[in-house]
Formats: structure tokens, C-alpha cells, sequence
């Protein structure tokens, strides 16, 4: 490792020396510049870091090292080098009157390294900062015992630790990386000695970093940022030269320690292993906005592919649509804080806005209940992020506004937007009064089923199901995920299925091979099984759009019951509202639902196709 780093050093200082030959032939005619013509603002930025985010040196860096040899003594002049990308022509870059100088201040090779540890060595990093000083140790050192920790309890077996914050979740990413950064110094040589410490940000620095490892400690110094040549100047203890470090390295000495504490709320979910409702079990969200609170909760009866695994019972009780299982309720897993920032203290609620929350949520997950009290914007930031407090923390968390599952949701957002579904292989009976007009379709399997005919099978209602239906592509009751991918994108807001997906007319019983014959018959008059699966299928998408909040009075326009195996039914009425173009929909006595009238034209018009044996049209 070390030798590879040597021969870059090597192999950069005679690439340094090649663009200072260039350089050369770059001077204006009085000699005086020193700088590469043509230099570009992205030029000036990729120049002068001395190092990418994991300690690589890249080749953009040449143009720094270049104008890291100014030979003229002064500070200012070197200052200027490193704020024009490091653009100085070659190892003697001028002096003020036009005239070459020695390089006496200059150094010989401009690649130099400040810290040569492998992570393994190191056995603690100390920090001190603007952001107070903390210490980050070896989690296998013989010290930990000193940082308030028995050996052998630490809970990471390897890597690094922040000792005196064991009782938060830290960040061992974070932590790795940061020690493997500052342990492992590539830096530009701009002073070997005799600089203004002051100009440089050096005389009180921004960071001290000390690192203890194989029996000796390096400790460097961080001065100002240079925004134009983007580096950090710093020093080593020992010694006297001035040097460029990159904005990586700059960035992990001047961190808070809160930046290397973990953010995870909630535990990621893995598809293939876990049981979505058995780690989370209810969702309880309270807004300024909303009259009553959005209370979720997982379904305790039976769920299969077809229907949501969750349900609302507050403001209405209903199922959730598998676009806010997908979208809103599976976001909650893996839910993180953008950023720590600081310890909270209760007494300044008011200053945050806590004290007059814009969302508090409830979460019961993992056998454990915790609660998220989000306030005010944060004001000095951009964009749109909030401070909140988590009940199993004393932080003050930031987090984005587009981050927050259900926060500016409301019931028309989560709810299923079909009224019922049960498959047709449970039903006995459907009982449809439709305006003053009385049916009774009795169902009835005989015999078995073939192998070519029973495969075309669907969701009990057909071969092609609704998007809301689809199982192929999403899987939700199957006790692993209820939740796909991008695959199980639900239709639009008004019904989540689109036209298409209610074409059901080539199915047969959603069987394998073996099961049993549909026969439906009408007051004892035999009907194709084929086309009233069709039309059963056209029963389940009664048109749904929103909760409706208005009275309903009146003889319902259709009564609709669903009459099952087991004994028990659903009943759905339906009711026209004072808009005439709308109707009210009650399912079981007590969700209430408002569409589209046109929808009962439509299912008059496809009924009698049915009664009379003719083809029947889902399309509306």
C-alpha cells in the first residue's frame, strides 16, 4: 500500500514537472504571469484538491502542484497561485518585477504525505473542532476500556466507534470512512517554511486532528478554505511547511461528531425474509389539517393477492389502496433523518415549532411504539425541510418534507378504490336490485375442470384483472412485501384500474387443472358461465372516487349483495346524491363513497347483453 502510494507521488511530481515545462511556454512577454492561459472555472475547481472523497489523487490535480512551487517568498503571491487553480507556469513562476527567482521557499517535490496509517493501525482518531472534540476508537483497542466500554461488549466486533455516544446508533460507514481518510494524508506542498500562519488560517485552526497508531501520533492542522482552488491549507506538527489538502479530508476534520451517528428511524424491509403487517401493525397521523386523525391498521382477516394487507378505520373504515401500501406505508421502512442537529431541549419547542407540530405519527412497528413530532421549516436552509423529534431520542432531527410518508395525504389519497371484492369461487348467490329490477344469479360448480380450459383462470373474475388486481406484478398478500416495485403501479386517482385491465371476457375460474365447472343459473334458467364472469367482473368496479360527506336519503337506486360459501355477505346500496350526475355508495352500512351515476347506465346496458347472451363491454 505504501509503496503504491510512493510511486504516485512520484509518477505525479514528474507529471508536475512536464505541465511546469509547458508553463514555461505559456509566459506573457514580460515574464510576469505565470499562469496557464485558457483556464475554465470547472478547471479551476477539478485543480489544486489534493485528493478525492477516498483519499485517490486524481489527474486534474497537476495544475495545482504547479503553482504549489511559487518561488517568490511571499505569501500573497502563493495564495494567488493556489486561487488560479494552481496555474503557475513551472517551479520558478516570476517575481513582482518581472524577473525569475530562485525557488528558495519552494520545495523540491510538491506531492508529499502527511499521514501513512492503514485503518488496521490506527488505534483511535481525536478531533477538535468547531463542533466541540470527540474521540473515535478502534472497537477491537485495548483503550477502549478507557472511553467507558468493558472490553468485549462493544457492540461492533471491528471497525471504529465514537466513544461517550454508545448509547446512540452510529453511523460504522461513516465512522470507517473517516478514519480511513484522515489516516491516509496526500497533500500539495505550496511552503516549505516562512509563511504568514495568519493569512493561511493557521494561526488559531479550524481542526486539529491527532492520530495514535504503531507506537507514534501525527497530529495535523486544518486552516481557511479556498474556494476558488477548492482545497483546505493545513500543517503537520514538526514541521514548517504550509500545504493544500483536499475538500474530503478538510470536510472530515471539521464534521460534528452527530454527523457520524446513524439516522435510521426505522429499520430497511426485506422483501424475500419479513412479513410487512407483522412488522408494521398500525399508523396513527394527526395534522392541524385533518378533523379527524388517519388511523391504519394491518387487516387481521384473511389476505390474499388481490386485496390491500392494510385498512383505515379512521375518519371511515375501509381498505387501503395497494398505491398507499406501495407508496406510503412501505416508504415508513427504512425511514431516515437527513441530519442530526443538535441535543433537544424541551424548553426551546417553541422555537421549532414543536410546540405546535404540523404532523405527529404515531408508528407501531417491531413490537415497539414510537412517535415523530414534526415542526417549523428550517429556516436558514433551502428547500423544504423540517426539524422533528423521535420518541426514542434526546436529538433534534432535520428531515425533507419529501421524505415524510402522510404528510400532506388525506383519506381520498389512501382509500381502495373498489367497494368490494371477494372472488367468484366463494360466492353462492348475487342479489342485484337494480332500479325497482330483481335478480337472483345462483352460482353452482359441477364436474372438473380440463387442463387447457382451467388455465386461463384469473382473480376468480377473469383472466385479465384490474391494476389494483394484477398478481403477477404485485404480489402484496403473500406475507413477504405487499409492496413491489415500480411494477405495481396502481391506475389514476379515480378507480387505480385502468379500462383495459377490466376486459375479463376470455376467463374461466382461476383454477389450475382438476377444479370443479362454474354453472350460473337465473330463476332457474341456465347462463353462459363465461359472459356473467364478465359481467361479475364489471359488478366489482362500481365507480369510487372519493369519501363522501354528504347525506343520502331515498329508495337506493341499486341494492347489491354479495351472498358467500361461508353463510356470511357484503352489501353495497347505492344512492343518487343531489348532483345529479353523482351517486353515493354505502358498503355494508357503513363506508360511504361517492362516483359517477353513469356507471348504473352502463351496468343496465351490459346486463341485458347478459340476460339476452350477447357480448358484453367493460369499456365506460
Amino acid at each position: 500500500m505504501r509503496e503504491k502510494k510512493k510511486l504516485l507521488a512520484v509518477l505525479s511530481a514528474v507529471f508536475v514537472c512536464l505541465l511546469g515545462v509547458w508553463g514555461l511556454l505559456l509566459f506573457t512577454e514580460d515574464g510576469s504571469a505565470g499562469r496557464i492561459h485558457g483556464q475554465t472555472e470547472e478547471n479551476i475547481n477539478a485543480a489544486a484538491a489534493n485528493g478525492t472523497e477516498d483519499g485517490t489523487e486524481t489527474d486534474t490535480e497537476a495544475g495545482a502542484k504547479g503553482g504549489a512551487k511559487n518561488g517568490t517568498g511571499n505569501e500573497a503571491e502563493a495564495a494567488q497561485a493556489v486561487e488560479s487553480a494552481g496555474a503557475t507556469a513551472g517551479e520558478n513562476a516570476g517575481n513582482k518585477d518581472g524577473e525569475a527567482a530562485d525557488a528558495d521557499t519552494g520545495t523540491e517535490d510538491s506531492v508529499c504525505v502527511l499521514a501513512d496509517f492503514t485503518p488496521d493501525e490506527v488505534e483511535r482518531v481525536e478531533i477538535r473542532n468547531a463542533a466541540g472534540d470527540y474521540v473515535i476508537v478502534s472497537a477491537d483497542a485495548a483503550a477502549w476500556q478507557d472511553f467507558g466500554e468493558a472490553a468485549g461488549e462493544n457492540p461492533a466486533a471491528q471497525g471504529f466507534m465514537l466513544a461517550g455516544y454508545e448509547k446512540y446508533r452510529q453511523d460504522r460507514e461513516a465512522l470507517d470512512t473517516t478514519v480511513r481518510l484522515l489516516s491516509s494524508v496526500t497533500a500539495t506542498q505550496l511552503y516549505e517554511r516562512d509563511f504568514d500562519k495568519e493569512k493561511f488560517g493557521l494561526e488559531e485552526p479550524a481542526a486539529t486532528v491527532e492520530i495514535f497508531g504503531k507506537g507514534e501520533t501525527i497530529t495535523l492542522y486544518l486552516g481557511s478554505w479556498n474556494e476558488s482552488a477548492a482545497v483546505w491549507y493545513a500543517m503537520k506538527e514538526g514541521e514548517e511547511g504550509l500545504y493544500c489538502v483536499s475538500r474530503g479530508i478538510g470536510d472530515r476534520m471539521t464534521q460534528t461528531p452527530l454527523a457520524l451517528l446513524d439516522m435510521t428511524l426505522i429499520p430497511a424491509f426485506d422483501v424475500e425474509s419479513e412479513e410487512m403487517t407483522k412488522r408494521l401493525t398500525r399508523v396513527l397521523v394527526e395534522r392541524p389539517d385533518l378533523e379527524e386523525p388517519l388511523e391504519i391498521v394491518a387487516s387481521t382477516g384473511s389476505v390474499d393477492a388481490y386485496t390491500s394487507p392494510y385498512e383505515l378505520v379512521s375518519p371511515v373504515h375501509v381498505k387501503t389502496s395497494l398505491k398507499a401500501v406501495r407508496e406510503q406505508i412501505g416508504s415508513l421502512f427504512g425511514l431516515s433523518a437527513k441530519k442530526a442537529a443538535g441535543v433537544y431541549d424541551a424548553k426551546e419547542a417553541s422555537v421549532y415549532g414543536l410546540d405546535r407540530p404540523s404532523m405527529v405519527m404515531t408508528i407501531e412497528h417491531d413490537d415497539r411504539e414510537l412517535t415523530l413530532t414534526v415542526g417549523d421549516r428550517v429556516r436558514e436552509q433551502e428547500g423544504e425541510e423540517r426539524y422533528f423529534i423521535c420518541s426514542d431520542s434526546d436529538l433534534l432531527f432535520i428531515i425533507e418534507e419529501s421524505r415524510l410518508p402522510l404528510f400532506e395525504e388525506t383519506v381520498d389519497d389512501l382509500f381502495f378504490k373498489m367497494a368490494l371484492l371477494p372472488k367468484i369461487d366463494q360466492i353462492r348467490e348475487v342479489y342485484l336490485n337494480l332500479r325497482g329490477e330483481e335478480y337472483l344469479f345462483a352460482l353452482t360448480y359441477e364436474g372438473k375442470q380440463s387442463g387447457t380450459a382451467a388455465a386461463k383462470g384469473g382473480a376468480g373474475t377473469g383472466g385479465k384483472k384490474s391494476k389494483e388486481t394484477e398478481t403477477d406484478d404485485r404480489k402484496t398478500g403473500d406475507g413477504k412485501n405487499e409492496i413491489a416495485a415500480d411494477d405495481r403501479k396502481v391506475g389514476d386517482s379515480k378507480n387505480e384500474t385502468a379500462a383495459s385491465d377490466r376486459k375479463t371476457s376470455d376467463t374461466r375460474n382461476e383454477a389450475a387443472a382438476g377444479e370443479e365447472i362454474l354453472r350460473v343459473t337465473l330463476d332457474g334458467e341456465a347462463l353462459d358461465a363465461d359472459l356473467f364472469r364478465t359481467f361479475y367482473s364489471f359488478l366489482l368496479e362500481v365507480d369510487i372516487e372519493q369519501i363522501n360527506r354528504d347525506s343520502h336519503g331515498g329508495e337506493p337506486e341499486m341494492v347489491l349483495e354479495y351472498r358467500r360459501l361461508d353463510g356470511k355477505s357484503d352489501r353495497l346500496e347505492v344512492y343518487r346524491l343531489a348532483d345529479a350526475r353523482r351517486m353515493g355508495i354505502v358498503v355494508n352500512g357503513e363506508a360511504s363513497f361517492e362516483g359517477r351515476i353513469a356507471y348504473l347506465d352502463k351496468l343496465q346496458t351490459e346486463l341485458s347483453h347478459l340476460l339476452a347472451g350477447e357480448k358484453i363491454d367493460t369499456n365506460w
